[in-house]
């Protein structure tokens, strides 16, 4: 702590921490004032000359000719070049590649330097660990590359020049940096410090591989400034991927810097790989948060926004959005950074999920782990990696991972640890929820059940874990049709969130934190309710509850959250049905544009909003309007069959239906093929999925029926419909029986009145049989009983007509 040097470590990337303190240094000349530096405004690949007259470069210096603290060529006094500029190769290198990049050793002595300049450059001012690239800049690259006019990296190349560990510090770039000037030095080269920091990794850092001499006349020359752009094509392709400083993560800087986006998109046009850096303390913060809600993390990136981007120089940010207005356009743009970034944090989860099955393994298998871990945190972390899986979209990987921290938390638990049990909960909550996912609903609500159970019995230890279990226990309900069973779980729901918020303590450290949690499980168990009551025909109260949890949502998790997306695409299905299609269309369209920024085109969720989005069109009264529907339900059904065998084959069905039924409406002989087919392939999809007696399988069949019946199929839709009959007439469900069977019946009588003959005195019998089941579930005076009797009236006056 003693030395005149001291330092903060290069991997140390806690720059507020207060830098260790010194002797004061002796006194040393002050630095001269530099030319400005270019900031992050131009990245072309190659060098560019000061000037086309300039007179001929010198011969390479001998290592005495190098700027040092002798006078340069200026008449200035220079600073002594890094150690690294002290050990020339023996022999000078071949012409240098097309790019040229710089080593991380290089750059943490960069750092080094400028700690220890900043330290004896006064006895009253302290050196700044933030101290910016630009800084950097100024203070430590336009010095030692003054005589030269040349980057730092051609310098390097140039003379041989080596790093303190015998390595070369400048050869081809196997790396872009993407990254903010008025960041951190320190926390770049901290960033990109973690992970591998193999000696052969050479990093494109455009503040040492440009010659940043040239770059006044390069803005000032029309022509050199519009080349800048190809040339940074050719640079991103030279190095073969990009590294983004993604700091600080929850603001990257990054983010909001023209340049810095641009080359993002690029390399996402490029097809090259995009990964993130952050320095180790930021990384543990971003993957803990990454693990406790993907969504928030998603929802960094789905503020980005080009227009709003800034530069150094305005002539820069002209310069690209000329470029973006006459090529991609600023959505597509945004679209791509987001996507670059998102496949990096999915390739960062799916790699974390892979590790942690590894050690899961290892624990089940009773093989050591690895140094450091301990079954508790193996199955904490197995939780957190499924959870991760599964918000990508990745079901069947993500079950068998919950699954596998479950085994570890009942070992556990016979091996005497009492903290066991309340993991297992949590992670049989979770499980269930994938189940779901997946259409495995009879195994989610016995899960949930049990969970719930357990939770009861120990008097609600933690409400929110207890809400989230009830509000989980909806969903398998909902879809298999108990809709009174699952309206009362979201009643009870309600309810313990509005005491739990009722009973908070404002004054504890976590209240805000706690009271946000409990917010946005209010918000899902109202999505869920508007959902059952649109089922059940209530759609004004379901637009209400959507409006309820979208008015949560938005102003707690922000407006580009995928959850906000939920909610929108809920919210214009529920006005697409009390009339209001047209202003659901804004809705729907901007659930899409927040799926696709933050989850990506191929996502479920993404695919079940073009779904929503084909909803709103079919509600349309105008045929032409609801003819719109067919492109997004086509998305959606091409993208759900593409991940069928990860989420399960249920959503694929139920598009396939939606489409057929409005290929129905809006008729065609040339539609008619494409219309049987989708009502098998719904058919076979649910059957294989649920097994032959469930509900949906019933609702899918009647449909398919109905549409036989249009088209004359009437052998066909017969039997179609006696086979919905045994699955109808069986069902533990009192209103399925009673009400679907009911409708089932008025179908087939249909079918078999249009056959006629004989088959008359049959479709009276079976209507008949379908009046007295709702007879017996809504009773008289209700609308359905007049019409279903009227139907019947009107068949015997029919028959006895044509009798007589």
């Amino acid at each position: 702590m003693g030395s005149v040097c001291s330092k903060p470590p290069v991997n140390d990337d806690n720059p507020s921490a207060d830098p260790p303190t010194s002797d004061p240094p002796a006194p040393v000349p002050a630095l001269p004032t530099p030319p400005p530096p270019a900031d992050e405004s131009i990245r072309p690949a190659a060098e560019k000359p000061a000037s086309t007259a300039a007179a001929p470069s010198p011969p390479p210096p001998t290592p005495a000719d190098l700027p040092s603290s002798r006078a340069s060529a200026a008449g200035a006094e220079q600073p002594a070049p890094p150690p690294a500029a002290d050990k020339p190769g023996a022999a000078p290198p071949p012409p240098p590649p097309a790019t040229l990049g710089v080593s991380l050793r290089f750059l943490q002595q960069v750092w080094e330097e400028m700690w220890e300049e900043m330290s004896q450059a006064s006895a009253d001012v302290p050196p700044d660990p933030l101290a910016s690239t630009a800084a950097v800049c100024t203070r430590w690259l336009i010095p030692r590359t003054a005589a030269r006019r040349v980057s730092y990296a051609r310098l390097a190349w140039e003379d041989n020049l080596l790093d303190d560990k015998g390595h070369p510090i400048a050869r081809q770039a196997t790396a872009f940096v993407s990254h903010a000037w008025g960041e951190s030095f320190h926390n770049l080269v901290s960033a990109l410090g973690v992970g591998d920091t193999s000696a052969s990794h050479y990093f494109y850092v455009d503040v040492f591989c440009i010659n940043q001499h040239a770059m006044a006349e390069v803005r000032s020359d029309k022509d050199q400034h519009a080349a800048v752009l190809e040339e940074l094509t050719s640079c991103l392709r030279g190095c073969g991927r990009v590294v983004a400083a993604f700091t600080p993560w929850r603001t990257p800087a990054l983010l909001a810097r023209a340049w810095c986006l641009y080359e993002l998109a690029l390399a996402y046009e490029e097809g090259l790989p995009v990964d993130a850096v952050l320095p180790a303390k930021q990384h543990h913060d971003f993957f803990s948060a990454l693990a406790a809600d993907p969504d928030q993390v998603m929802g960094v990136l789905g503020r980005i926004d080009v227009k709003r981007a800034t530069a150094t120089y305005e002539s820069d940010r002209q310069l690209i959005f000329a470029r973006v207005e006459a090529h991609e356009g600023f959505n597509a743009v945004n679209r791509n950074v987001t996507a670059a970034l998102r496949g990096w944090v999915i390739r960062t989860c799916c790699n974390y999920a892979a590790e942690m099955e590894a050690e899961a393994d290892k624990a089940l298998g009773g093989a050591a782990l690895s140094e450091g871990l301990s079954v508790q945190q193996v199955m904490g972390m197995c939780n957190q990696a499924a959870r991760l899986l599964q918000w990508h979209g990745h079901f069947e990987d993500a079950q068998r991972l919950y699954e596998k921290a479950l085994r570890l938390c009942r070992s556990r638990e016979a091996q005497g640890d009492g903290a066991a049990a309340a993991e297992r909960v949590e992670v049989m909550v979770n499980l269930a929820g994938v189940l779901s996912q997946r259409g495995l609903r009879a195994e989610a609500i016995e899960l949930l059940q049990t969970a719930r159970a357990e939770q009861e019995a120990e008097g609600i230890p933690n409400v929110r874990l207890y809400a989230i279990t009830l509000s989980n226990l909806s969903e398998p309900l909902i879809q298999s049709g108990d809709l009174p069973a699952a309206a009362a779980v979201l009643e009870r729901c309600l309810a313990v969130l509005d005491g739990a918020a009722a009973a908070a303590a404002p004054a504890q450290p976590t209240a805000a934190e706690d009271a946000a949690r409990l917010a946005s499980t209010t918000a899902t168990t109202l999505y869920n309710l508007a959902i059952i009551r649109m089922q059940q025909g209530d759609d004004a109260a379901a637009v209400r509850l959507h409006e309820r949890a979208l008015a949560i949502r938005e102003p707690l998790l922000g407006a580009s959250h995928p959850h906000v997306a939920v909610s929108l695409s809920g919210l214009a299905v529920a006005l697409s049905k009390v009339g209001r299609a047209s202003e659901a269309v804004g809705y729907a369209e901007r659930a899409i544009e927040i799926r696709e920024m933050t989850l990506g085109p191929a996502h479920p969720e993404t695919l079940q909003a073009y779904n929503g989005l084909g909803m709103v069109y079919v509600a349309m009264p105008d045929d032409k309007e609801a003819a719109k529907a067919i492109a997004p339900l086509q998305k959606a059904l091409e993208g759900l069959r593409m991940v069928e065998h990860s989420v399960g084959p249920v959503g694929t069905a139920r598009v396939c239906m939606r489409k057929a039924e409005l290929l129905t409406r809006l008729g065609g002989d040339d539609a008619k093929a494409e219309m049987m087919a989708l009502w098998k392939e719904a058919a076979d999809k649910l059957e294989a999925a649920l097994g032959p007696r469930d509900s949906q399988v019933a609702m899918c069949l009647s449909k398919y029926a109905e549409t036989l019946h249009a088209l004359g199929r009437l052998k066909e839709a017969e039997d179609i419909y006696r086979k919905v009959l045994l699955i109808v007439d069986t069902s533990q469900n009192p209103m399925e029986r009673g009400m679907g069977g009911a409708k089932v019946r008025m179908g087939l009588a249909e079918v078999l009145w249009s056959v006629g003959g004989e088959r008359t005195q049959e479709a009276i019998a079976v209507a008949e049989e379908a009046l007295q089941l709702r007879l017996g579930i809504v009773g008289e005076g209700h609308p359905i009983i007049e019409a279903t009797r009227a139907v019947v009236e009107g068949y015997r006056a029919s028959a006895a007509a044509m009798a007589a």
